[in-house]
């Protein structure tokens, strides 16, 4: 992609709107299907009588069994991304954690309609009494706001910085997810220790990732002019540094301290859009862009690679 002539940066409007019609693609809509069939089949069960002599039992069983495994689904998809490169893994996100949290819910009205028979104040006292009861009130209540921000809508209401650190707390939802299975599952305790494991080991595997990039970054060498060097002007920051023609512009700016807004860092989900200004880029991967992206100039930084001097700017600012 180049350019020669300055354009004007996309607005707040125009970005949600790119951003929000990327049609959904068959595996996606294969993910949600079968994601409701658990519950579509319980309800069936239900209303067919099919639920054995303790229906309420069974049906609290189900629905916080499918929520704790498509919570540790949502948890698996950034490590996935990384070890296999399978970039349109990261579309699946959004909805196994929408999933997870309607079968939160629907274990929560399970257990308030039938099982203390829209008793609040009776409910109420069975949470402050009970541990179990009080870590799984606890996972549901910090899944919320996660899902109510899960749209590309509130990453710009919210700013990205701020966005990313509220759905941080999908971490300390699964803890306590985890916490409230193990306590509650008296003498069967082999598939709450799996769960466990298995959050724990994603907890790890993302904090050593993180580890490895802040080592990464500290260790960065000094980039100089050179040959196979472009000059890249941050117009925001108003500075202009020098990179190699085989470093993306997301790389180099965590090089030179610059902080720009990214995610799924595989060219899929757009969050590191930025204005090409002037110059000329390459880039492997451009699925996070749409056509309105491209007319106005927009590239990924985390897979943009110079081929001139450029100019960039950003366009996540309101």
């Amino acid at each position: 992609m180049s350019i020669t002539e300055p354009i004007q940066p996309a607005t707040l409007e125009q970005t949600v709107t790119t951003t929000s019609k990327r049609p959904i693609t068959f595996p996606e809509l294969f993910v949600v299907l079968n994601g409701c069939l658990p519950l579509a089949m319980l309800i069936y069960d239900a209303k067919h009588h099919h639920l054995g002599p303790n229906p309420i039992s069974n049906g609290l069983h189900t629905t916080g069994l499918v929520a704790m495994l498509l919570l540790v689904a949502t948890l698996s998809v950034s490590p996935l991304i990384k070890l296999t490169k399978w970039q349109h893994l990261f579309y699946y996100r959004r909805p196994l954690g929408l999933l997870a949290f309607l079968y939160a819910i629907a274990h929560v009205s399970i257990y308030v309609v039938y099982d203390r028979a829209w008793n609040y104040q009776e409910a109420w006292n069975e949470v402050v009494a009970r541990r179990y009861l009080q870590f799984g009130a606890l996972a549901v209540v910090l899944m919320l706001p996660l899902a109510i921000t899960s749209t590309p809508f509130w990453v710009w209401c919210l700013g990205f910085r701020r966005w990313k650190s509220l759905h941080r707390l999908v971490y300390p939802a699964s803890i306590a997810a985890v916490i409230h299975y193990f306590l509650q599952a008296r003498a069967e305790i082999k598939l709450p220790l799996a769960m466990g494991s298995a959050v724990i080991g994603l907890l790890l595997f993302r904090v050593l990732s993180a580890s490895r990039e802040l080592r990464k970054k500290g260790h960065a060498p000094k980039i100089d002019e050179a040959k196979g060097s472009y000059l890249v002007d941050f117009v925001d920051e108003g500075i202009s540094h020098y990179i190699h023609s085989d470093t993306t512009l997301l790389e180099a700016a965590s090089q030179f301290g610059l902080n720009l807004d990214s995610d799924c860092q595989a060219g899929v989900c757009g969050t590191c859009r930025i204005q090409l200004i002037k110059g000329e880029v390459i880039m492997d991967v451009e699925s996070g862009l749409s056509k309105d992206d491209k007319a106005t100039n927009v590239i990924l930084a985390c897979q943009a690679k110079c081929r001139s001097d450029i100019s960039i700017r950003r366009i996540d600012k309101p």
